[in-house]
């Protein structure tokens, strides 16, 4: 019932509704196509696909100018030789030296040769010269450590030094015929880190070897260094990875230096921890740290005189020391007689000092021990080698080794000639008369003026026959002093005709580092060859290299703060072979 009996409405039949009253039905919204993340991900993925191929291609590129097989060998590597396989360069090497030094050379190739090859029953001619690549790298590594008891000593094999060879494939097809030999399936096989790894001989005369994918074939001598050439291969830290490796031999590259029968690399950290172990004076931990040097590379090439070293070396990326940019150091060889026959220049002495005592501090194998100079004069004339002397030595430098000159006392072979540029007149000349009056007081020699050639001098007399020591300045600024045979008169006023006019310096001594930082040149022929000077003999063993060798000359300079250049001129004599 409803409220208040109220009559029921009646419906209308029909219900008019206006226009705007009319419900409309929106469908609902369709699916749009997400255009902008579809974009984004192509492009995405382009730019991917463009990386990953700019990458390969740069490093193709860049592995093109290194060494081969530089990404296969381990970064604990003492040093590699690549060799060139082109038959036409070792036939053109072939015209240089004696028929003995020749011979020495045939027989340490050879040894190399049977070691990692020979012995395992390969024929480079036959077996590896058909598909190898322009190139091939030789490495050396050092023997590992070991923490071993006394009942616990390692093998011999395990503690002597390693090599390898590794060659690259260029013709995989040829390479695999090879590996396909009835006589080398008799190898024992195992596998290592997904390489198959073939083992051959006993002892001292195991081999190894192992084909890494169709790019390399690498052989060793031990076990160590097969499976860091493989680890290495794998993703290990190769040589690329050295700081400054890679932009050295782009250097070259940019300089125009293709061309080489062969290329060295030198890892001076590791080399010099290897040779302190063997030192007399062994580094301690804390000095192998403070090895500033990274790397060496040189690029060998033959020219019409002979072979010509062309070196790079760098710090290491944190290194706190740096390179004056300085190549000042012209001028010096003028100053030399004709017949010099060894001289070294350079163009600021104390500079050059400071960085070789650095240097030497921590390389066992340098000649001289900075350590004993200083102590050596302070003991003998009571100087600081850095306060009295260096400090106003701060200019152009040279020393050299010049012949007794004919119808004069032979006592002596040679004399010492000793030029430097002062950069404080005053205190050099005090310092000089202290050395004078030391020399007088304590070992009795007669100090006093004199006169050669013109030229006011003092000499130091004493009672050795043929001796001649004398010093004095060439110019107001330009001081030197001579010992030895008397060679005063021969550089005394400036000579007319000097070494620097000779054929020797001007063929021996490189110029392509222009300007540069000094120079280093040795008259093999008249010093090492000659006989005449018993100091520089070397021993009966190394005569018939020498032999070969007319002369050595060496250019340096100053590349940057962090970089310096080395070339070495080595002229040989010429054979018919």
């Amino acid at each position: 019932m409803r409220a208040g009996n109220a009559p029921l409405r009646k419906i209308p039949d029909t219900v008019a509704i206006a226009p705007s009253d009319r419900i409309r039905v929106t469908p609902p919204p369709m699916k749009k196509t997400p255009v902008v993340p579809i974009a984004l991900t192509a492009v995405a993925a382009v730019a991917a696909i463009g990386a990953v191929a700019y990458w390969i291609v740069a490093r193709n590129a860049r592995l093109a100018l290194v060494p081969a097989g530089s990404e296969t060998i381990p970064q604990a590597a003492i040093a590699t030789v690549s060799i060139s396989s082109d038959p036409d360069e070792w036939q053109q090497l072939r015209q240089y030296g004696t028929p003995e030094s020749q011979a020495l050379v045939d027989d340490g190739l050879n040894q190399l040769g049977e070691r990692l090859l020979a012995d395992n029953g390969i024929d480079y001619r036959r077996d590896i010269a058909p598909w190898v690549g322009p190139e091939v790298t030789v490495a050396f590594f050092p023997p590992p450590e070991f923490e071993a008891t006394p009942d616990d000593l390692p093998d011999v094999e395990d503690a002597r030094s390693s090599a390898a060879i590794v060659l690259p494939i260029e013709d995989p097809q040829e390479a695999q015929a090879v590996l396909d030999r009835p006589d080398l399936e008799t190898w024992a096989k195992r596998s290592y880190n997904e390489i198959e790894v073939w083992e051959k001989g006993s002892g001292d005369d195991k081999q190894y070897a192992a084909v890494l994918g169709q790019k390399f074939f690498a052989i060793a001598n031990a076990a160590p260094a097969i499976e860091s050439i493989i680890d290495t291969y794998k993703g290990e830290d190769s040589l690329l990875d050295i700081p400054g490796y890679v932009g050295t031999w782009e250097t070259f590259q940019e300089e125009d230096d293709p061309e080489f029968v062969a290329r060295t690399f030198f890892n001076i950290p590791e080399a010099i921890a290897v040779s302190s172990e063997n030192s007399a004076r062994p580094l301690t931990p804390e000095q192998l740290e403070a090895v500033q040097q990274q790397g060496l590379a040189t690029i060998v090439r033959l020219e019409t005189e002979g072979i010509l070293f062309r070196s790079i070396s760098w710090l290491k990326p944190n290194s706190d020391r740096r390179f004056a940019v300085v190549n000042a150091a012209e001028g010096m060889a003028d100053r030399l007689p004709q017949n010099t026959v060894m001289m070294m220049s350079g163009g600021n002495l104390q500079r050059t000092w400071q960085d070789y005592a650095e240097t030497a501090r921590t390389n066992p194998m340098s000649p001289l021990d900075p350590d004993w100079l200083e102590q050596a004069l302070q003991q003998t004339v009571e100087l600081d080698l850095e306060a009295d002397l260096l400090s106003w030595m701060r200019g152009q430098f040279a020393l050299a080794l010049v012949p007794t000159p004919t119808g004069v006392d032979e006592t002596f072979p040679g004399g010492i000639i000793f030029i430097v540029k002062s950069t404080d007149g005053r205190k050099a000349r005090d310092v000089l008369e202290k050395v004078d009056e030391a020399i007088a007081k304590k070992y009795q020699f007669q100090v006093g003026e004199a006169e050669l050639q013109g030229t006011s001098v003092v000499k130091w007399t004493t009672p050795i026959s043929g001796l001649e020591i004398v010093r004095g300045w060439l110019e107001p600024d330009l001081a030197f002093f001579s010992i030895g045979a008397p060679i005063g008169r021969t550089f005394i006023p400036k000579p007319e005709d000097s070494f620097a006019d000779t054929e020797q310096f001007i063929v021996g001594v490189p110029s392509l580092l222009e300007p540069n930082n000094g120079h280093f040149f040795l008259d093999v022929d008249r010093t090492l060859n000659s006989g005449n000077f018993p100091p520089l003999q070397l021993p009966p063993a190394q005569e018939d290299i020498l032999e070969a060798i007319r002369s050595i000359g060496v250019t340096a300079a100053v590349a940057d703060s962090r970089t310096t250049r080395f070339d070495i001129l080595v002229r040989l004599r010429r054979t018919s072979r």
